[in-house]
């Protein structure tokens, strides 16, 4: 899913804010033909839950509990 704004106003359905662009994932965030450059400062998209466990444990961290994140927020 590649973020997409609507054409128009949209408050309550966020599934027009998202479009399905087939051969987009993290290295390629927009298009098949997309690439990160330029994008560092940018939120990291298309991960599972799986890959932040990895990435936690490879650099010695914790997944935030549901209750810490929103707190956090």
């Amino acid at each position: 899913m590649v973020f997409t704004p609507p054409r128009r106003p949209v408050l309550h359905d966020v599934r027009h804010w998202r479009a399905f662009v087939h051969g987009a994932d993290w290295r390629h965030p927009l298009e098949p033909d997309s690439d990160l450059n330029g994008m560092a400062d940018h939120p990291v998209v298309h991960i599972g839950i799986e890959d932040v466990k990895a990435y936690a444990a490879w650099s010695g961290k914790d997944v935030p509990t549901e209750a810490e994140w929103e707190f956090a927020a």
